[in-house]
């Protein structure tokens, strides 16, 4: 049984096909990456999964549910972790604060938000940093917190955009091994 299933998945904005009829299955720790050029649908087709943007047609299956019929918020729950290519932070806050915004999205208790918050940083790289507004965050940094924020909550299905793009090589490094280690634990990585 595959975790994840695409079906004649199709978007569209008016009369402008944004995707059209794309297929695919992914199963239990499988690694696959969208390789594409520039407005081909890769992030679209991500957004689509995550239900920023609903289907004119088709279905998505996840671990036996039918995302093509619930709406974002009840995806809370399911097991899918999202770093988008761009920042998704909230102005003032730190980066453990961050964190803790995104367990309670995950439906995690706040004393277990912040307990894996800390874990997940430190498993990232981020030492005292962490207590700094996010806006004084290098690029790197920032894209470190996103991808720690995706994994908070310890997802079936990890999806990221652009988890590289804009950081320098020693932070794509860390992250590149970081999704490494994921991948390794058993989880879909797209």
């Amino acid at each position: 049984m595959s975790w994840i299933t695409l079906q004649q998945a199709q978007l569209a904005y008016g009369h402008w096909p944004l995707l059209d009829k794309v297929d695919f299955s992914l199963n239990e720790q499988e690694r696959v990456g969208l390789i594409g050029r520039n407005g081909a649908g890769k992030t679209t087709t991500l957004r689509a999964i995550m239900g920023h943007l609903p289907l004119v047609a088709g279905t998505i299956h996840f671990d036996g549910q039918d995302l093509s019929r619930l709406p974002p918020h009840a995806r809370a729950g399911l097991g899918i972790g999202y770093m988008p290519e761009d920042d998704c932070y909230i102005h003032g806050l730190s980066g453990i604060e961050c964190m803790q915004v995104a367990a309670r999205l995950s439906r995690m208790s706040a004393t277990e938000g912040l307990r894996r918050g800390h874990e997940i940083l430190d498993f990232c790289g981020t030492g005292q940093e962490r207590y700094r507004p996010v806006e004084t965050y290098s690029t790197g940094m920032r894209q470190k917190l996103r991808f720690a924020m995706a994994i908070v909550h310890d997802p079936k299905l990890l999806i990221l955009d652009e988890p590289t793009a804009s950081v320098d090589d020693i932070s794509e490094e860390e992250i590149t091994k970081a999704l490494e280690r994921e991948a390794n634990s058993g989880r879909i990585v797209l």
